[in-house]
């Protein structure tokens, strides 16, 4: 080895040493911490979630997430921001627990809890409820517990206006998402959970009880029933007022109430803001929940073939993901198909006014709505108007005003007044199903089945009410079904609210 060989290693141990002895310092430094997160102003949210920028929207969640806890099932999804993940999700969580129910778990300081846990909330049909009005109350009732952590189950046995069980008209909502209580309350569930938490009482199916047990929150025309629920959407935390009812808490309700929970509750407003764009709340939750059994399923696959019904993607990716038949999952239908509903009881008060002659108004805003636009965005494409009634006269006058070929009815549906079961499966089929692959909706005011198509359709459509002898029709500002007494929570303030359940609580705990 030469001296120059010798000197040029020598110089690069030397550099070497040089930089590590620069940098090492430097390495040993601690980060800086972060800075707390800026509050954003109300404008800057709103910015935001009109933009609707996935980094953006994340951002939001954390903030949100730093001051609220939220369950694990909610991970995934803060990270996708896919609705379907966190559904998918909260299935697996349900599927787990719902196995392990009442297996004995001790607390972190080794003490035995009270009850099992998570909670759960059960859904039961008001007995004065139709279909539409029970799945619109049991679509309301799942969020609540998506929210509050608590496994969900419906108790939807059969009763004089929905006379047919659940089982007999959908599947499961997900394969680990068994959602039946009857299924959930074998004769091993009630014998580990008397002998791991003997205070907890799991009530019978068809036990009225649960009331007595724990609590049951309504939200029906009942105005004092009804009372503590509107509070609740309001004003207040849904998953500590749970929990102070206890391990189980039963909801009955044949409204659709979300509405007002996401415009003014101060808890969970800004979550939901987030979630669903538009405040679409039922369309989402709707298309993951229902799904007909493969004999109702067959029949609206086989209307929607015959007919060469188009599709839109959101129908199609929820068809694909939890169909029980396969036939539409490739399908691609060319026929835009518009949808008319017009609900003419008169035995109805809220609908006494509705007169043969208020027909043509349906018609108008059909044509001018509908018909005079599709071009603009359907090109080219043929189209169809499917009318639902509960009346065979409005399906003949739609015939003679569009023409025979142009106009779509379901003919098995029996449109006379029943609530026999084969009568409600033709209803689900006609009104539910088929409706809502409309690509827009003419609709009447006040009917709960107009509002489930395009409900599910997540499509704004217009809606025909009466006004000094005539119809006039208006745009909504959402899909969203509408919330019947939505008005009662003018008389609310939660300043108040809040002030009078602190101070009923403070002298309960006082007597205790």
């Amino acid at each position: 080895m030469n001296a120059n060989t010798i000197l040029r290693f020598l110089l690069v141990i030397a550099l070497c040493s040089f930089f590590f002895s620069l940098f090492l310092p430097l390495l040993l430094l601690k980060a800086p911490p972060v800075p707390p997160m800026v509050a954003l102003s109300t404008k800057e949210q709103a910015i935001i979630l009109k933009h609707r920028k996935p980094d953006q929207i994340k951002l939001l969640l954390e903030r949100y997430r730093t001051e609220h806890t939220l369950p694990v099932y909610f991970d995934r999804y803060f990270k996708t921001l896919n609705l379907n993940d966190l559904f998918e999700d909260y299935a697996y969580y349900h599927d787990k627990h719902r196995r392990d129910y009442c297996k004995l778990k001790k607390t972190a300081d080794g003490k035995k809890p009270t009850y099992p846990s998570p909670g759960i909330l059960v859904f039961r049909p008001w007995e004065s409820s139709g279909l539409a009005n029970v799945m619109i109350g049991l679509t309301s009732s799942f969020l609540l517990s998506l929210l509050s952590g608590r496994l969900f189950f419906i108790n939807w046995q059969g009763h004089y206006y929905c006379n047919i069980h659940a089982k007999n008209l959908f599947t499961q909502p997900h394969p680990y998402f068994n959602w039946w209580y009857e299924d959930f309350i074998t004769t091993d569930l009630i014998g580990r959970c008397q002998e791991n938490y003997p205070s907890f009482k799991i009530p019978p199916i068809h036990d009225n009880s649960q009331r007595e047990y724990y609590g049951n929150l309504e939200v029906t025309h009942r105005k004092r029933e009804s009372d503590y629920m509107f509070e609740l959407l309001k004003c207040l935390n849904v998953t500590e007022e749970f929990d102070r009812f206890g391990p189980l808490v039963e909801i009955t309700s044949n409204q659709f109430f979300l509405s007002l929970f996401i415009q003014y509750n101060p808890y969970h407003d800004h979550l939901l803001n987030i979630m669903f764009k538009e405040q679409d709340m039922f369309g989402p939750l709707a298309r993951f929940l229902f799904h007909p059994i493969p004999s109702i399923q067959e029949k609206i696959d086989k209307f929607i073939v015959n007919h060469n019904i188009y599709v839109s993607d959101q129908i199609k990716e929820s068809e694909r993901m939890y169909s029980s038949t396969k036939n539409l999952r490739n399908h691609n239908g060319d026929v835009i198909m518009y949808g008319i509903q017009i609900r003419r009881n008169e035995n109805e008060k809220q609908i006494d006014w509705f007169r043969e002659s208020h027909e043509p108004y349906f018609w108008d805003a059909c044509k001018k709505e509908l018909i005079d636009r599709h071009d603009i965005y359907f090109h080219g494409k043929p189209y169809r108007i499917m009318v639902i009634s509960d009346n065979s006269t409005t399906i003949e006058n739609a015939r003679k005003v569009f023409g025979k070929d142009m106009v779509l009815h379901y003919d098995e549906q029996n449109l006379s007044f029943s609530r026999d079961s084969e009568s409600i499966k033709n209803a689900l089929i006609d009104a539910w199903f088929l409706y809502s692959y409309s690509q827009g909706f003419i609709v009447s005011k006040h009917s709960t089945f107009g509002n489930l198509g395009h409900g599910r359709a997540s499509i704004k459509p217009f809606i025909v009410y009466h006004q000094k002898e005539k119809c006039m029709w208006f745009k909504p500002a959402t899909s969203e079904p509408e919330f019947h007494w939505y008005g009662r929570h003018r008389d609310i303030n939660c300043r108040n609210v809040i002030s009078r359940l602190k101070k009923e609580r403070e002298n309960e705990k006082k007597k205790n």
